[in-house]
């Protein structure tokens, strides 16, 4: 009939932690799975994969942007890990065409 002090004290825990979980921001949740998508579309379609990466990062910084206005929220990590997944992606996807245009830009020395 009585519970223990320990038990009823897991009990409440259990009640008070569920009830007090923020909710995650959804435009921290969507930054993050553009990014994500970003990685195989660049093997599939490049542009593709430029244009989720370059919407991954303008939403992850509005997403940090919203956590810090609402402490209510989650999300920071998610928010951040869109943001680097996404400049990788262009950055890795912008160096190949740094390098071609380096390399055409070298004169050849034939007249």
């Amino acid at each position: 009939m009585s519970e223990s002090l320990d038990e009823r004290g897991r009990k409440n825990l259990g009640e008070q932690s569920s009830l007090r979980q923020r909710p995650v921001s959804g435009m921290a949740m969507v930054s993050c799975a553009l990014a994500l998508a970003s990685v195989p579309a660049i093997l599939i379609f490049a542009p593709l994969g430029w244009v989720l990466a370059l919407v991954a990062v303008i939403g992850s910084l509005s997403s940090r942007a919203a956590l810090r206005d609402n402490p209510a929220l989650r999300g920071a990590r998610l928010s951040l890990a869109a943001f680097l997944i996404g400049a990788a992606v262009l950055v890795l996807q912008l160096i190949p065409m740094i390098i071609g245009f380096a390399i055409l830009a070298v004169p050849t020395g034939m007249n």
